[in-house]
This record gives C-alpha cells, structure tokens and sequence, in this order.
C-alpha cells in the first residue's frame, strides 16, 4: 500500500511539475508577445513622426519612393537609431532601418522595431514589426497614410508666377470673392512686378524675393494706392515660395485616343502630331493632346468642352514653337459637361483648362468662364482680351506674364482644388480606419 501511494504522489508531482513548467513557458510567450506588441506600437509612432515632418516636392507618382527615400534620408541617414544604413528605395519598398534589420526602442529590454513602406495609388502603406529581446514572437502592425496638400498650396493663389510679372494699361484682376483676386511672383529677379498706367488687382499680392523692388505707378491693391497707408497689408515680401506643380500626361493622353483629321470642325479625343495648327469655328470635345512641338491657334467662335494637354517634354522644341494662341469668342467648359456617352473617368478628369508645362499661352479674345485652372510656362493676354477661371492660373518658369490693353481676369474660388493629373507637393497624414494588426505575425 505504502509503495501504492509513493507511485500516486510521484505522478502527482511529474504533473504538477509539467504543469507549472508549462504556465511559465505560457506566461514567458505572452511577454514576448505583449513586449512585441509594445515595440510595435512605439515603431509606428515613430514612423507617425517622422513622415509628419517631411513635405514631398511636386513629383509624379513613379517618382514618390525615390523622393520619399531622399526626404526620409535627409532626417534619419548618420542617427544611431540608423546603426549605419541609409534609407533607400529598393524596387519599391522601403526598410527603416534596413532589410530583416532592427532599430532598437529601449536597450534595457532589447525592445526593437522595423518597418517597411510600400506605395498604393498615391497612399503610403506602413506596416511596422516589433520585438523583444528574442525575435521569436514579432508582431505588426499596418497603417495607411495619404496625401494631403501643403499649407502653402499653390492653388490657393489667383495668379501665381516663377517669372516676373508686368501689369499695363487698364487690366484688371478681380476675385470673387474679392479677396480671391491674389497674386503671388516667386522669381528672383530684382523687380518682382511692374504695374504701369492704372491696372488693379482685387486681392493681396505676395513676392518671395526679399531684395525686390516693385513698381506700383498708379496701381491699385487689394483697392488701395501705393500711397495709401492701407496699402502694405495687402502687399507681403518674402513669402514662402509654394511648391510649383509637375503634370502627369497619360492620365489625359490614354483617351486621345483619335487621330488628327485635316479640315474636322470636330475634334473628339484627338492627338495632334508635332506640327502647325489653326482652328477657327471648331467644337473640341475630351482630351485635346499636343505633342510637341506644336503651334496651335484657336480662334472664331470655337467650343471647347474639354481639356488641352501637352506632351509635357521639356527638352523638345521652345516657347516659340511650343505655342497656343486663344482668340475670338471661345466658350470653355470642362469635361464634366461631356455627354455620358464620354467615359465616366474622362468625365472626373475636372479643375483643368490648360495643362501645358514648357509652352507659351497667347490670349486676345473674349472666353466667358473658363471652368478649370491652366499651367504653362509663359503667359500673355493682351487687347480686350478677358476671362472668368474657375481655377488659377500658373506659369512654371521664370520667363514672363504680361497683361495689358484692357485685359480683364476674374478669379473665382471656393476653395484650392488641384486638378486631376497634378501634382503639387503634399503632407501625408494618418488615414482613419486602416489600422490593422496583421495575423500571422
């Protein structure tokens, strides 16, 4: 009986044993897990932080990662947290701090995180993977973060120009509201604008160019003479220069998808091919692709119902061959007008009038509202030559903007839209909602 009770309590203490062995292997895992978990967390508010203060230029799509890697680089290349790896882009994603690398949170319990970014659309995918000590047991977590423009956002500006400004005569730039009437130079020239004769613009005007002196003449601001004591808080020197937008062509070019057909008085989706061109009394509906160089003048009582895009090639042609030239009575609207036999993604491609970088901008007529904002790289209006832009108008290079004659803009603005296919620099900040904690992790 004796030997009968050793054998129960021997058993009874190899389970206890096993048992206790097990709620402390138990008890072990979930620290690691909870310290993973931890180190995760941390990660991701790191990461939080440190994409919170990176403003991206003015890049395509394509070119986010490369730009990312740079402005992440120029923040975290030479810190210890770092241990010697830079951050780069590899085929598209990218490692903080390397690849299967590990950037340490506290060296007392050896709790430490990577992470890895990755791109989708225009959106940054974060997923971040913690550690304790042992790596046994690593945790992630994922978060989506989107783009959101810059505070400085060029779009919210009238006119804005990399060049100097000339105003002449009796042109006038009107917002609605007034205070949209806002102009802003940011060239390095030393005479930012002129004003001469009694131009007008309706808004405050702004220059980046602290050594620059204007001529006012007669001019009025924001309803005020250069004379006026009221006058300098509508004029403000040294301002921040915005980022200035890149366009991406084949959002447009994919529906152009016609060729050019001499003598059409009806241009559907068409691409016109490197050449000379004068319309007079056309209808042009959908994308209307110049691929450069290429001159193109639209006059008569011509419709546009549309957008016109350029090629965007910087190194083909010059602003003598790369030309358009607007006259008579054009009626523009944008592509939400288009029937709905159109595609609903042509149909979305709103907020643009013009999209042409490295091309020159002639107006001379009458064009009622332009439903959209333009781009290019020179502008002159000039004559009798006027215009209501649902939208902004922007020249990109520091050539020149003239307006003269009796040249009349009215800038209507609701709030800063950028249109589709434009980029113009951005923040990118946390989107709610796509926190996930990853299983199998």
């Amino acid at each position: 009986m004796a030997m009968l009770f050793l054998v129960l309590f021997s058993t009874l203490a190899v389970g206890f044993y096993t048992a206790t062995g097990m709620e402390v292997k138990i008890s072990g895992n979930d620290c690691k897990i909870v310290q993973a978990r931890d180190a995760a967390d941390g990660g991701m508010r790191f990461m939080r932080y440190q994409l919170g203060q990176i403003s991206m230029p003015a890049v395509l799509p394509s070119g986010i990662m490369d730009a990312l890697a740079t402005q992440l680089g120029n923040q975290l290349n030479g810190s210890s947290n770092m241990r010697g790896y830079t951050v780069q882009n590899s085929s598209g994603t990218i490692y903080i701090p390397a690849q299967n690398q590990w950037m340490t949170l506290d060296s007392s319990t050896g709790s430490k995180f990577n992470a890895t970014i990755t791109l989708s659309g225009t959106s940054l995918v974060v997923t971040v993977t913690g550690a304790g000590r042992s790596t046994t047991m690593p945790r992630s977590i994922q978060l989506q973060f989107q783009q959101t423009p810059l505070a400085g956002n060029i779009f919210n500006y009238g006119i804005a120009s990399a060049s100097e400004i000339t105003m002449g005569g009796n042109v006038k730039v009107t917002g609605s509201p007034s205070t949209a009437g806002t102009v802003l130079t940011s060239t390095a020239g030393l005479v930012p604008m002129t004003l001469n004769g009694s131009p007008a613009i309706s808004g405050d005007y702004s220059y980046v160019n602290t050594l620059g002196v204007n001529v006012y003449g007669t001019g009025t601001i924001a309803g005020y003479a250069s004379t006026s004591p009221s006058f300098s808080q509508h004029v403000h020197s040294g301002v921040a220069s915005p980022v200035f937008p890149v366009v991406d062509p084949s959002v447009y070019a994919q529906f152009a998808t016609n060729p050019y057909m001499s003598g059409s008085t009806i241009l559907t989706n068409v691409t016109l091919p490197p050449g000379t061109y004068s319309f007079s009394n056309v209808t042009i509906q959908g994308v209307l692709y110049l691929q450069s160089p290429c001159k193109l003048t639209i006059s008569g009582q011509s419709v546009i119902q549309g957008v016109i895009v350029s090629d965007c090639k910087s190194n083909v042609g010059s602003l003598t061959t790369n030309n358009i030239s607007l006259s008579g009575q054009v009626t523009v609207q944008d592509t939400s007008s288009l029937p709905t036999t159109f595609p609903a993604a042509e149909r979305a491609l709103t907020g643009a009038f013009i999209l042409a970088p490295y091309y020159s901008v002639n107006m001379s007529g009458n064009f009622g509202t332009i439903a959209g904002s333009m781009i290019a790289s020179q502008y002159a209006m000039s004559g009798n030559a006027s215009a209501t832009i649902a939208g902004s108008m922007i020249n990109i290079a520091d050539t020149t903007m003239d307006f003269s004659g009796n040249a009349a803009i009215t800038i209507v603005h609701n709030s800063a839209v950028t249109p589709a296919g434009v980029y113009a620099g951005c923040k990118y900040v946390a989107s709610q909602g796509t926190y996930v904690e990853l299983t199998g992790a």
